[in-house]
């Protein structure tokens, strides 16, 4: 691929520093798997995280988030009709990050962007489609 091994082990170093990588001394990086407890508590984070910002955003609306959301439920209806669960899953946590985003809090959202990364771990291993 014409990439030194420099690069590719810092991305590894941020993916660990993430929780989405382990890192085995002289046998590489491999994907974190979650257990049990590990899963619950990502989705526990996750309900507080959006509970919070319907709060917030139901105090902030504006037809600009109405319109972006209305929009964005467009688009996961038609993710949602299509064979594509990697898509699905995608358009649904843009709808969730969108509520955030027009909640008005940039760490709320940036903690609900860093938790994504677990969330995939979580869902996209056990998505099957319909």
């Amino acid at each position: 691929m014409g990439v030194s091994r420099a690069p590719v082990r810092e991305a590894a170093r941020l993916l660990e520093s993430r929780g989405l990588l382990i890192s085995k001394p002289r046998r590489g990086f491999f994907v974190r798997a979650l257990n049990a407890v590990e899963l619950e508590d990502v989705f526990d984070l996750r309900l507080c995280l959006e509970r919070h910002a319907i709060h917030r955003l139901a105090e902030r609306y504006t037809p600009e988030a109405q319109h972006a959301l209305k929009q964005q439920v467009e688009v996961l209806c038609e993710a949602a009709a299509s064979n594509d669960g990697t898509r699905r899953i995608e358009e649904d946590l843009q709808f969730h990050r969108l509520m955030l985003h027009y909640a008005g809090n940039e760490r709320l959202l940036r903690a609900f962007d860093d938790l994504t990364h677990e969330l995939r771990l979580c869902i996209t291993p056990n998505y099957q489609n319909p």
